[in-house]
């Protein structure tokens, strides 16, 4: 569990993806440029990997009753950002409700993208704290959190 995702679709693609033997991702990051513009927020980034994970539901999509105008719109900024995302170096791993449930399909486009380490030029920062990422308090906690509940886990179960 980690309170910074930001929905039951993120909590449950966590899951899905930890179970299909991923590595643990950071959620809620932001994405800038070298030279500090923000190009947007993903739902989970595997640092290590150079990979962006986006939970697509619909409701983004058709907030407050939107127009098909505003759905149009509002699906151009998606597309606009994940060019932001993949300019930066970073590879986007896109996926439905429907296939967050098993996680099988994020299993197999996170390898397909995850390949050879890339280059990536990009400031990531903590969306909690604001820090750099590397820098950022709240995931250095969580991380301990999550290795004393597995331990703890391991020694009650197994």
């Amino acid at each position: 569990m980690d309170g910074r995702r930001e929905n039951w679709l993120e909590s449950a693609s966590a899951w899905a993806t930890h179970r299909w033997g991923l590595p643990i991702g950071v959620p809620q990051v932001d994405i800038l440029t070298p030279a500090g513009r923000h190009i947007g927020r993903c739902d989970v980034l595997w640092s290590r990997e150079g990979v962006v994970g986006e939970a697509d539901g619909v409701a983004k999509y058709l907030e407050d009753g939107a127009s098909e105008q505003q759905v149009g719109r509002r699906l151009l900024a998606e597309e606009e950002r994940q060019r932001g995302f993949t300019d930066l170096g970073l590879a986007v791993v896109r996926w439905t409700p429907r296939e967050a449930i098993d996680g099988g399909e994020i299993h197999t486009r996170f390898q397909r993208s995850a390949g050879p380490p890339r280059s990536v030029d990009a400031i990531l920062r903590c969306s909690c704290c604001r820090r750099r990422l590397d820098e950022c308090g709240v995931e250095a906690e969580i991380a301990t959190w999550r290795r004393m509940v597995a331990q703890e886990f391991t020694r009650k179960v197994w």
